[in-house]
């Protein structure tokens, strides 16, 4: 005789959605800042968990009645309610290996993962119910193999990460670094929390969403950190095109050619005017470049990227 199984945690339900749709928000914001794909791929991630934390917390419940049969609604539900573990799981993994840009190999994918675990869950949970209508039965069937499998990703990625950890070369890096590992391993924990009962289900939630608040830490520190590059880079071609835009066509034409380490004469010879006048242009365009000394190795220690702005 089956256990009833209720919603035991609705109001932990209730709040971690809240926390969730907060992150989703986030998600957003940061993605009209930045249209990066990696904010797009981050949205996606908190959405699986919103919708795992939602038909995780209320099924299965023998008081929804779905069919005539009892036995087949809990059956319905209980697909659904593992089929999105199997996702938020997949995808959790998927962005892990992107983050810290993991290579793939031949059991170590998406691919596998995926096919893997929806295998085992309609051989090893779907037939064993279809053939006793016994919940415990099929679940105590099926759960041995997704744990071991959620183990050997965790602890492969976790390699990964570790050995990207000792790589690293900032402050920022490692940080990151040390939330994925830590997010990875509270993840791996969902399946394990799973096989002690669905009395735990609060547990597994709390586990499963302090792996999504490490995965957002990493990802503010990772937005930061792709920012401030992308506002180098702009403020890097801002002062080339400010002094571009004080320059002459003449003058951009010499100093062009000094970048590509043709010689004074060389130029006078290319540009048919005197040594003098590409000496007069040089000068003009050290001054404009704000130049104390007003040297060639000065001017391009200050704009090392003259020929990828100004040709």
């Amino acid at each position: 005789m089956d256990a009833i199984i209720s919603p035991v945690f609705p109001y932990s339900t209730l709040l971690i959605s809240i926390l969730e749709i907060t992150l989703l928000l986030f998600g957003f914001l940061m993605y009209a800042v930045d249209r990066d794909r990696y904010n797009y791929r981050f949205i996606i991630l908190v959405t699986y968990f919103l919708q795992y934390n939602i038909i995780n917390g209320f099924l299965p419940n023998w008081e929804y009645n779905w069919f005539v049969n009892i036995y087949w609604s809990i059956f319905m539900q209980n697909i659904l309610a593992y089929s999105s573990g199997i996702i938020v799981a997949a995808y959790y993994f998927y962005f892990l290996t992107v983050q810290f840009d993991i290579q793939f190999g031949k059991i170590f994918n998406i691919k596998f993962l995926l096919i893997s675990l929806f295998a085992s869950f309609i051989l090893l949970y779907c037939v064993p119910y279809i053939l006793t209508f016994d919940t415990d039965f099929a679940k105590n069937t099926f759960i041995a193999i997704p744990s071991i499998i959620a183990l050997y990703f965790a602890l492969k990625t976790a390699h990964f990460i570790i050995k990207g950890w000792s790589l690293a070369i900032d402050s920022y890096q490692k940080s990151i670094s040390i939330l994925g590992f830590l997010g990875i391993m509270f993840m791996a924990t969902m399946p394990i929390v799973i096989i002690w009962g669905d009395h735990n289900k609060g547990l597994n939630h709390l586990l499963v969403n302090i792996a999504l608040l490490l995965t957002f830490y990493s990802h503010i520190l990772q937005f930061i950190k792709h920012n401030q590059r992308f506002n180098r880079k702009i403020n890097n071609k801002n002062k080339y095109l400010t002094l571009k835009n004080k320059m002459t066509k003449r003058e951009i034409e010499v100093i062009t050619f000094v970048a590509k380490n043709k010689s004074v004469k060389e130029i006078s010879e290319l540009m048919f005017v005197s040594p003098a006048t590409i000496r007069k242009h040089l000068s003009n365009t050290y001054e404009k470049g704000e130049l104390k000394e007003k040297q060639f190795n000065e001017f391009m220690a200050k704009y090392p990227n003259i020929p990828s702005y100004f040709c």
